[in-house]
């Protein structure tokens, strides 16, 4: 009886891919443990999301500037029987730049003895306080308006309106007062950024 007999060239053959097997099995090993080593020493987390591309830098906002004439919005009333005097009045404001809008008799019907009141609310502190200093000895009065418009309420007692020269902007008003001597600024106590003509009184 005959038995067959593998040639030589088969045997390498097959030796070769038993070879090629193992290796191949080595390398999937060694890959999967570098893997895992490199997973569990954070080598692997996932990337952070990629930037929008071309999105403009995020600017800082811009710090305000001080408050002018011109960011304020002034109603000129007249609370006196003189005719014609909101008129007047509003006039001269509008060419110290201040921004005019209702010119009138008062709608809230005050009586006023002095020169003026200012009304304002919360968001017209700073405009309230340019507008009354362009009228000498004016008063303040904040109510509970939402908008940052003042009302100038002409009183009995007014003449005209402060020198054209009184400050128009509040770094200037702020300025000016850090001017004035320190008997005019109040003793013993620390100043006040406006003086106490201009300060304003609750509702």
């Amino acid at each position: 009886m005959a038995y067959l007999s593998e040639s030589p060239t088969w045997r390498q053959r097959r030796r070769r891919r038993q070879r090629l097997t193992m290796t191949v099995i080595v390398l999937l090993v060694v890959a999967v443990g570098v893997g895992a080593y490199g997973y569990r020493q954070g080598w692997l987390d996932q990337p952070p999301d990629d930037p929008v591309v071309g999105a403009p830098p995020t600017c800082p906002p811009a710090t305000a500037g001080p408050l002018t004439a011109a960011d304020v919005h002034v109603n000129v009333y007249n609370s006196t029987s003189r005719d014609g005097l909101a008129s007047t009045v509003a006039e001269a404001l509008g060419k110290r730049s201040f921004v005019v809008g209702t010119v009138a008799n008062d709608p809230l019907h005050a009586d006023i003895s002095g020169t003026a009141l200012v009304r304002y609310g919360t968001k017209g502190a700073e405009a309230a306080k340019l507008v009354s200093a362009q009228v000498p000895k004016a008063t303040m009065h904040r109510d509970k308006r939402k908008s940052a418009a003042v009302d100038l309420v002409l009183g009995d007692a007014f003449r005209r309106l402060a020198p054209a020269a009184v400050p128009t902007t509040s770094a200037a008003y702020a300025r000016a007062w850090a001017a004035r001597p320190r008997r005019e600024r109040g003793l013993l106590r620390r100043p006040s950024p406006w003086p106490a003509a201009f300060r304003a009184s609750s509702a």
